[in-house]
C-alpha cells in the first residue's frame, strides 16, 4: 500500500493506494497448490471498449442477457450474450456521443429510448443532443425531440409505460 500526500483547499490529505494484484507463481506453490493453476486466468475487459465513463445501463426480463450500456462520451453498446461481448448500437445514429439514460419497452424489448447528454453533472461533462428510439433492437435509430440550440441538454431518465411502448 501506498500514501500520496495532496493539499486540498490548503489542508494536507493523506490518500491510501491500494491495488490487488493476486499471488504470485512462489506463493501459491507455498501453501503446496502447484502454480500452474495460475496460466488458466488472465485478464479481459468485461465492457465496452474506450467507452468512458457509463451511467446508462438497461435490461429487459424478457431476454435475460440482452442488455444496453451508454457511455457518457462513447455512444451506446449492446451485448446479447450477458456482457462477454458488446456492439456499439448508435455510431453514425446520435448526434453526439453522450448517453445519460436508457428505457426498455417492458412489452416488446425491441423498443429502447436513448435520452443523451450526462445527468451526473460534475467538474467537466458531456452534453447531448436529444432523445432517440429504435424499434428493431438497435439497427436503427430515430431523433424524437428534446433536443436544444443552446448545447447544454442532459436527459438522466428514461420511463417506458410498462404496458405502452409509445408513452415515455
Amino acid at each position: 500500500m501506498a500514501a500520496l500526500k495532496l493539499s486540498l483547499w490548503g489542508m494536507p490529505v493523506t490518500v491510501a493506494l491500494a491495488a490487488f494484484v493476486g499471488p504470485t507463481a512462489p506463493e501459491v506453490a507455498a501453501q503446496g497448490i502447484d502454480p500452474s493453476v495460475l496460466e488458466v486466468f488472465e485478464w479481459r475487459n468485461v465492457g465496452p471498449l474506450v467507452a468512458g465513463r457509463s451511467i446508462a445501463v438497461a435490461g429487459s426480463v424478457a431476454r435475460k442477457n440482452e442488455y444496453y450500456a451508454g457511455a457518457t462520451g462513447g455512444g451506446l453498446w449492446k451485448t446479447t450474450d450477458g456482457a462477454h461481448t458488446w456492439h456499439p448500437v448508435s455510431d453514425g445514429s446520435f448526434g453526439g456521443v453522450s448517453v445519460g439514460s436508457v428505457g426498455i419497452c417492458a412489452n416488446d424489448p425491441d423498443v429502447v429510448y436513448v435520452g443523451t447528454g450526462e445527468g451526473q453533472w460534475r467538474g467537466t461533462i458531456s452534453t447531448g443532443d436529444g432523445a432517440y428510439v429504435t424499434r428493431d433492437g438497435g439497427r436503427s435509430w430515430a431523433a424524437i425531440g428534446l433536443d436544444s440550440e443552446t448545447g447544454q441538454i442532459a436527459i438522466a431518465r428514461m420511463r417506458v409505460h410498462p404496458r405502452d411502448c409509445d408513452v415515455v
